[in-house]
C-alpha cells in the first residue's frame, strides 16, 4: 500500500468507529502537525479521499449542501488548509483510525502475523464489509 491508501484506510477506520480526534488536541508533543507532502504529490486522490470521508461522516446533511459546501472544498476562501471542513474531517478521522488500529493491535498483539489477523478480522467483519461496499459505491460515483 502507498501512503495515500494507508491514510485513507486509517481515516476509514476512524469514520467507521465514529471516532474523530481534534486536530487541536494535544498529543504529548509541543504541536500536532501533518506534512502536506503526500497531498502535494497526490492531490487528486487525496481530494477524493477528503470528500469521501466527509460524505461518510455527514450522511445526515442535505445532498447539495454536503457535496457543494463541505465535501469537496478547495483552499480558495482564505482559510488555512487544515481548517477546511473536508480536510479537517479527514485528518480527524485518520487520527481516530490510528487510535482504533492501536486498540485492535493491542487486542491481538503487535507481531506481524497478529496485526495481519487483526486487520483481516476487521475488514471481513459483516458491519465493516458494508461500510467498505458503501465507500466503493461512492468512489464509483465520483
Amino acid at each position: 500500500m502507498n501512503s495515500v491508501q494507508i491514510q485513507f484506510l486509517l481515516a476509514l477506520f476512524g469514520s467507521n468507529k465514529d471516532k474523530k480526534i481534534s486536530l487541536n488536541e494535544k498529543d504529548g508533543s509541543d504541536q500536532r502537525s501533518f506534512s502536506r507532502t503526500v497531498f502535494s504529490k497526490n492531490a487528486p486522490e487525496m481530494e477524493r479521499n477528503f470528500g469521501l470521508i466527509t460524505i461518510l461522516n455527514n450522511e445526515n446533511l442535505p445532498y447539495n449542501d454536503l457535496l457543494n459546501k463541505k465535501a469537496f472544498l478547495k483552499n480558495g476562501n482564505g482559510k488555512k488548509f487544515f481548517e477546511l471542513d473536508n480536510v479537517s474531517e479527514f485528518y480527524q478521522s485518520l487520527l481516530g483510525g490510528i487510535s482504533s488500529l492501536n486498540d485492535l493491535m493491542f487486542e491481538y498483539g503487535n507481531d506481524e502475523d497478529n496485526i495481519f489477523d487483526a486487520l483481516y478480522d476487521y475488514l471481513t467483519e459483516e458491519n465493516n464489509v458494508a461500510v467498505i461496499e458503501r465507500v466503493s459505491e461512492q468512489v464509483k460515483r465520483y
